[in-house]
């Protein structure tokens, strides 16, 4: 068959049937429009992706932002590409209603979960801050910071966490914190604002690592570190709340001090990758627990041991054999100076020689029972 009639063969229109079962098929996301391309193996549809996420920002802060300034920085962001950040499709001014376009995540956000769960366990709590901490460091890169990392803005896809809204952020601090807060709004959340974020001071990637630790902090104990800029030092994790160093990985990127936080987000993220293969920390109960059954087990050997030397003294009484005192040594030994009538030990208990036996060296002074094995004892 030629070429051309092969490739004419298959370019025959799709019956307007099946598109039109192609779109019910299709309906929960797509809405084809028109054809766009025709080849041998298939036809081409332009169709629009109905499964989007528009988020609007409301017209007072868009007036404070500016469409220039909130476009540019959406632009910025925009440019991220990480399979935990949350993409930005489209962005617009609509007469003066600023708006951006990300996909859905299904899924909802971390604090959904926290609400219905109260806390996770260690191993996911990690998981997710390591995949929210390698987007950090490719966002941190490229000099983006995030300014408000908060369960809110962590979004779940099938376990996996997606961090949105890096633009916001980066507009709003763009803005100026005078402009925005005059109009009402806040600028982060307190209970994961970092210290030099409270207090108005320059921030840097280390401010988006104190974040992360109390999101971790509230995945972990089920709360987040409340009244934490106010105290002195790190709060600490609840005993037996995860691996031995988690804790430690926690208090560090809560030190109230910048520079003794972990200096990036990668390197937060191997420290939580280490912590995830270590032993789960005792709590106090359990080591009390333990504490407790190793006294009982040597309380119960140690009685054990009292009632078969007891029964060994009243079982040779003094004169039969030097079992009980070995020369005025240890009890139970057996003295080599006392051993007349008296076997060595050869895997049985040393038994007296009746008078007049004959003994003969090497020899068991006792003939061993049919179908005994040498290593038993013997009453």
């Amino acid at each position: 068959m030629k070429r051309e009639a092969w490739e004419g063969r298959y370019t025959i229109p799709i019956p307007m049937t099946a598109i039109a079962d192609l779109n019910v098929a299709l309906s929960d996301r797509y809405r084809l429009e028109r054809e766009v391309g025709r080849g041998g193996m298939a036809t081409v549809f332009l169709a629009h992706d109905l499964r989007v996420a528009i988020k609007v920002l409301r017209p007072e802060l868009g007036a404070i932002l500016g469409g220039d300034r909130f476009l540019r920085e959406i632009h910025l962001t925009a440019r991220l590409r990480h399979p935990h950040i949350l993409p930005v499709y489209d962005s617009g001014d609509a007469s003066g209603v600023l708006f951006y376009v990300t996909p859905l995540v299904e899924g909802g956000s971390l604090r959904d979960r926290l609400r219905r769960e109260g806390r996770l366990p260690p191993a996911e709590a990690v998981r997710i801050a390591r995949e929210v901490a390698d987007a950090l460091a490719c966002a941190h890169g490229q000099g983006v910071i995030h300014r408000g990392i908060k369960p809110d803005n962590i979004l779940l896809e099938s376990g996996h966490a997606t961090v949105a809204d890096f633009g916001i952020a980066r507009a709003l601090s763009a803005a100026g914190a005078d402009q925005v807060t005059q109009a009402g709004f806040v600028l982060g959340t307190p209970d994961y604002m970092s210290p030099e974020q409270a207090l108005g001071q320059e921030i840097d990637a280390r401010t988006d690592i104190y974040a992360l630790g109390a999101v971790l902090y509230e995945m972990l104990a089920g709360e987040p570190p409340r009244n934490a800029l106010l105290t002195s030092t790190a709060p600490e994790l609840p005993a037996g709340a995860g691996p031995h160093g988690l804790a430690s990985a926690v208090a560090r990127a809560l030190a109230r001090s910048p520079a003794d936080r972990f200096q990036s987000a990668a390197e937060l993220g191997e420290a939580l990758g280490r912590a995830a293969v270590d032993p789960p920390a005792p709590s106090v109960g359990s080591r009390r627990m333990a504490i407790a059954i190793a006294t009982l087990c040597v309380l119960v050997t140690g009685a054990g041991i009292w009632l078969l030397l007891g029964r060994g003294t009243a079982r040779h009484p003094a004169g039969a054999g030097d079992l009980r005192r070995g020369g005025g040594g240890i009890p139970g030994l057996v003295s080599r100076r006392a051993t007349t009538g008296v076997l060595p030990h050869r895997g049985r208990l040393p038994q007296p020689l009746p008078p007049g036996v004959p003994v003969r060296r090497g020899a068991p002074a006792h003939p061993r029972p049919p179908g005994r094995h040498p290593g038993e004892l013997v009453a």
